[in-house]
């Protein structure tokens, strides 16, 4: 058996960004990206109509505007997914029914106003279209599951117990899927048994060139999961996995019309896809496919129990110490061993790195002799060398360069010739010039 793993969940989520409606990608981001379930309501709002109905192509197939039956139940499956089945929107619809619900008290499988607007070739009405069990069931089954209490859910679900209960009626793919969707969450339990047992054959053997085991049974516990065996349903899943386009989403199986609904449509699609396989997802409903599609419920359900990922075990308790011993009076108990917080207190402290070779400290030089205060005009520095220095890292002091300047600039003159004298005399004085001649006045 085959698991959806998180890489096709990423390689999903890239296609959906890529090419999917921004409420398809609420959808999937709600299910499978820990997103919040506002955005998805608020991207439903622009499909609702002032009637209360929904269309503006919330059904890909139908482009127009005007509200049709089959959107509001597409509304109905989002809202379920976004945990707002008591919103006001859920009984705006059932108002919006009342309007268009035939004296038989179903409602039609497409409005004549479908005809204004573009929309796929397989949706045709006559100009009075009759009551049909697609899709008031499936209508009144997601209002039931919605516990709406509505005085059109009570008419929906009497026309829906009079076609299942009086005659054999004949059923089609659509139509399968609306009547379990109504047996599976009506309120009488037992009826719903019933007719599902009297009609289980003619269900079983409805066929369809675009519609599987699995669409008939989305949830294990569900009537529908009766209809096929369960290797069926397994053998089907693998395959569905093992469909995933190298684009990261899923196709259809289905005509498309026009190059639009193509993409829309895989956007339902792969969110359906990752629903159905997924064993962790959060609980949603699932749009189907073409002209009445079919929610399915929480994708757990979708998975046998070996399927699902098995539950982390928690980590084993950490071992309780064991209570220490009783000791005899006047004795001394043993000493307890020092804790960490200790142990790291009584480290010795570490030992400072010697000093480096180029920090030294230079200080003016001062004679033992000369105040404090004295400092020589030349203001020589002297290094002082520590005993962490080694010492080749000293020289000697320089003279002041104002100094050595001078001294360069000094010409170098013979030293004068003394006449040698005899030993202890001193030299002779030399002569001294004539005075000049004073003048006089004459």
């Amino acid at each position: 058996m085959k698991t959806l793993t998180s890489e096709h969940i990423e390689r999903a989520w890239e296609f959906m960004l890529r090419n999917a409606r921004v409420i398809d990608r609420h959808r999937f981001a709600l299910h499978f990206r820990g997103g919040a379930p506002e955005p998805v309501l608020a991207a439903l709002r622009p499909y609702e109509n002032p009637d209360g109905g929904y269309g503006n192509a919330l059904e890909p197939d139908l482009r127009g505007t005007a509200s049709q039956p089959v959107p509001a139940q597409h509304a109905l499956d989002i809202l379920h997914e976004a945990g707002a089945a008591d919103d006001p929107a859920a009984t705006r619809i059932a108002d919006h029914l009342t309007t268009i619900t035939t004296p038989d008290g179903g409602v039609p499988f497409v409005l004549p106003t479908v005809r204004d607007t573009p929309h796929a070739p397989w949706w045709q009405t006559p100009d009075d279209p009759p009551g049909a069990i697609n899709p008031t069931a499936s209508l009144a089954g997601r209002l039931h599951r919605a516990r709406t209490d509505h005085p059109w859910l009570k008419t929906a679900t009497d026309f829906c117990w009079r076609r299942l209960e009086h005659g054999d009626p004949e059923f089609g793919p659509y139509d399968v899927l609306a009547v379990l969707d109504f047996l599976d969450h009506v309120p009488d339990r037992e009826r719903a048994r019933a007719a599902f047992t009297r009609h289980r054959d003619a269900l079983a053997a409805v066929g369809s060139d675009h519609h599987t085991a699995l669409d008939f049974a989305p949830d294990p516990g569900g009537l529908g999961a009766r209809l096929h065996p369960r290797r069926t349903i397994d053998t089907e899943l693998d395959a569905l996995i093992d469909a995933q386009d190298d684009d990261g989403g899923w196709d259809i199986d289905f005509p498309v019309w026009t190059p639009i609904t193509r993409h829309e449509w895989r956007g339902v699609q792969t969110s359906n896809a990752c629903a159905s396989c997924a064993p962790t997802a959060g609980s949603h409903a699932r749009p189907g496919r073409g002209a009445a599609s079919r929610p399915g419920p929480a994708p757990r359900a979708r998975n046998a129990p070996d399927r699902r990922t098995p539950p982390r075990t928690p980590p084993p308790p950490p071992p309780v110490p064991p209570a220490p011993a009783a000791t005899p009076a006047g004795t001394a108990a043993p000493a307890a061993a020092p804790s960490a917080r200790t142990r790291r207190r009584q480290r010795p402290p570490p030992q400072l790195p010697l000093a480096q070779p180029h920090r030294v400290r230079h200080i003016p030089h001062r004679t033992p002799h000369q105040p404090r205060h004295h400092r020589p005009h030349h203001r020589i520095h002297r290094l002082r060398r520590t005993a962490l220095d080694p010492p080749h890292q000293h020289r000697p002091p320089l003279a002041h360069p104002s100094r050595r300047r001078h001294r360069l600039r000094q010409p170098v003159r013979p030293a004068p010739h003394t006449p040698a004298t005899a030993p202890g005399r001193p030299a002779p004085r030399p002569p001294e010039p004539p005075a000049p001649a004073r003048r006089t006045r004459p």
